[in-house]
């Protein structure tokens, strides 16, 4: 499978543990050892996913059930663009492959009080008093320089560029 992604494996897995309880039969949930079987594996997956939900929600290394996490730098990310966007700057967030999402939706309310001030994009932005690049597609921009960095997802780290 190429993405860890819920929908692509609970959609199988739910409804044949639903049908397979049903079809098991009276003699199945009576037997001592199913019920122990059944005690630990239902001890077990309470709490995994309580660990993975609750404790270890955002260790992408570790976890492999995390698949494309948000970091906590998106956040600051869109924090940082909506005060620049209240000071009255013009802001662009600038990636070629265009991975900058969720920003689009988390700054959605800013995009329509600021319609002229942000703008998401593939190609490179001219004119912005500020510019969150993803640093391999920074080449492009002349007379910025880094004051920031923020990471939205594991090894995907965006730049915050000052116009000179």
């Amino acid at each position: 499978m190429s993405y860890k992604t819920s929908w692509l494996v609970v959609h199988l897995a739910t409804p044949l543990a639903f049908l397979s309880s049903f079809f098991a039969g009276k003699e199945v949930f009576e037997n001592k050892n199913f019920k122990l079987t059944y005690l630990i594996g239902l001890s077990a997956t309470i709490i995994v996913s309580l660990h993975v939900t609750y404790f270890d929600f955002n260790n992408v290394v570790d976890q492999p059930l995390i698949y494309v996490q948000t970091q906590w730098g998106a956040l600051e990310m869109a924090d940082r663009i909506k005060e620049l966007l209240g000071e009255g700057n013009k802001v662009a967030v600038f990636a070629v492959d265009g991975h900058y999402w969720p920003l689009p939706w988390m700054l959605r309310h800013e995009a329509e009080k600021y319609p002229n001030s942000l703008l998401f994009t593939n190609s490179c932005p001219q004119g912005y008093d500020y510019v969150f690049v993803v640093y391999r597609d920074h080449g492009c921009l002349q007379g910025y320089e880094i004051v920031g960095k923020y990471e939205l997802r594991k090894w995907w780290e965006f730049y915050e560029m000052k116009k000179l």
